[in-house]
């Protein structure tokens, strides 16, 4: 689940700019930040919550 790089270009596309370019680098480090305290955000519900286990698991364990 790693969606920093697609989120560095879309918005460096939204942005209307240049990788490479220095308005480009500090659009592409803010998107990654952006992206990583998202990803943060929801690993930190899902733990709180309780994810249930992933579907493969729970036939395993229903055909035991």
């Amino acid at each position: 689940m790693n969606m920093k790089l697609p989120c560095a270009i879309a918005g460096m596309n939204i942005a209307g700019v240049k990788s490479g370019s220095r308005k480009g680098e500090i659009i592409a480090i803010i998107c990654v930040g952006v992206s990583s305290l998202v990803t943060i955000v929801i690993m930190f519900k899902k733990g709180l919550l309780g994810a249930p286990p992933a579907p493969k698991a729970q036939e395993e364990q229903t055909k035991e």
